[in-house]
């Protein structure tokens, strides 16, 4: 009976609509002696699955590789198009993880100087070994608003490590995780490394550091105030809601950019604020200095 009531949900859904389609399923299930809770559960189901496939549309929850997720796209029709592969373009890659998204920039760019940063002491040594002949520059450190040490913290049974977060009840409300380890971590800001490094300007800066992007944005205020970082790609997930960001934080943050989300075949411009856009799904966004062009060609 309960498969009988999903296709029959289905079936009405994608031909009359959702409340014509709730009345006839609602009628036919009585005729058929069906139980009210099994009816309501599958348009539920029905209802969310329809707004995933509208969220997957305009590129949200496209987990998967580089070409799922769009990431591959800007690399190819978008960075590609914009630099040069020269020694003086600086790419900047926070939260490297195990270094798969700078072997990539490596792949496309053989001369630029990339920066990886990865602050967890287990990933970091896996990062290194993945990267040690592609003349990318790995950093044991966090990156953040100030200088200071901090804890991180990570799902303790998962080898890839892929939850690094600051925010601790993030990883037990989302995940459900109980076995969760803790790291205490040197931090730093964009701003301060470059002084320091002597680097004057960022070309690319991929930020992926599980809702703490803002901060890493504030750790470089000087640079961005000074229009020194070209393109930024930022992760927006659920991770925000623990460290109370709302997107709208971003605009005010980088209002010298204009934002594009990511897909694997575009780009969809959200150039002005809207709150309709606060969506806490994943999500990459780019952000593109309003000094450069962007192609029409590339825009969905």
């Amino acid at each position: 009976m309960k498969n009988i009531i999903k296709f029959f949900v289905r079936l009405f859904f994608k031909i009359i609509g959702e409340k014509n389609a709730k009345t006839l399923v609602v009628f036919i299930g009585k005729l058929l002696g069906a139980d009210p809770s099994i009816i309501k559960a599958s348009f539920n189901q029905d209802s969310k699955n329809l707004l995933i496939t509208v969220y997957q549309k305009i590129g949200i929850l496209n987990y998967g590789n580089e070409q799922v997720t769009g990431e591959y796209f800007v690399l190819e029709n978008i960075l590609k198009n914009i630099y040069n592969d020269e020694e003086n373009i600086v790419f900047f890659d926070v939260g490297a993880n195990n270094g798969n998204y700078s072997k990539l920039l490596r792949q496309f760019f053989k001369k630029p100087k990339i920066y990886a940063f990865e602050p967890f002491e287990k990933i970091y040594t896996s990062l290194v070994g993945n990267l040690s002949s592609l003349n990318i520059n790995c950093i044991n450190k966090a990156l953040g608003a100030t200088v200071s040490k901090i804890n991180i913290y990570n799902d303790k049974n998962d080898e890839k490590s892929e939850l690094v977060t600051i925010h601790k009840n993030s990883l037990d409300t989302l995940f459900q995780l109980k076995d969760i380890e803790t790291q205490e971590v040197q931090m730093i800001s964009i701003d301060s490394f470059c002084f320091e490094n002597k680097i004057n300007k960022i070309d690319f800066l991929k930020i992926d550091v599980e809702g703490s992007e803002l901060e890493v944005l504030k750790g470089a205020k000087k640079l961005i105030e000074d229009n020194k970082i070209g393109i930024i790609q930022f992760e927006f997930n659920e991770f925000n809601i623990f460290a109370h960001v709302f997107l709208k934080d971003f605009y005010d943050i980088l209002s010298q950019y204009n934002f594009y989300r990511i897909k694997n075949d575009g780009l969809i411009p959200i150039l002005k604020y809207d709150s309709f856009n606060e969506i806490f799904k994943y999500q990459n966004i780019l952000a593109i200095n309003k000094n450069m062009s962007v192609k029409e060609n590339i825009l969905c």
